[in-house]
């Protein structure tokens, strides 16, 4: 953007989206609940019921029935996992798991995550899964800090193996 400035722009539906229908194209919220748990459970990939509603923080959505109809048209298919037990995991993301079982799926990258990414964004799944423990240090005061003000969590092939606490130093 070379320093441009960012400006939202507000319009009529009807001239954005001439086709649409508010009465044929709206959805329930019900409808959009259960097409939030659908996304969240492709986008966690294994899972357990009560990290679906925090990925679009649903507060009371209906996870029971929405799990058992989806277990039972088997679009979600129980797994069992070494030290976390019984989680779910989306049809969709069968093939992945059974190239991950064969041994034919390895992480191979590494990155700085956002304190906002999904792989941290909920902070007891993160510690569930990774037994990563973390929290964006710069709402607590100093003298309680951990790690430091903006500390950044480091994944490496797949774990989340330390934190990094930059810090600007300008001269």
């Amino acid at each position: 953007m070379n320093g441009a400035i960012f400006q939202r722009v507000y319009d009529l539906t009807h001239r954005v989206m001439p086709d649409w229908d508010d009465e044929r194209d709206l959805v329930s919220q019900a409808e959009a609940e259960i097409i939030m748990l659908d996304n969240s459970a492709r986008s966690l990939g294994i899972f357990r019921e009560q990290w679906l509603a925090d990925y679009y923080r649903l507060k009371r959505p209906a996870l029971a029935a929405w799990r058992e109809a989806r277990a039972e048209q088997q679009q979600i298919i129980a797994v069992h996992v070494e030290k976390l037990g019984n989680l779910w995991l989306h049809a969709d993301l069968l093939p992945l798991l059974e190239r991950a079982l064969a041994g034919k799926l390895t992480a191979t990258h590494s990155a700085v995550l956002s304190p906002f990414d999904p792989v941290v964004w909920d902070r007891k799944r993160a510690e569930q899964l990774f037994d990563f423990s973390y929290r964006l240090e710069c709402y607590t005061p100093a003298p309680k800090r951990q790690y430091g003000y903006f500390v950044l969590p480091l994944l490496h092939r797949g774990q989340l193996v330390g934190r990094m606490d930059s810090k600007m130093h300008r001269q």
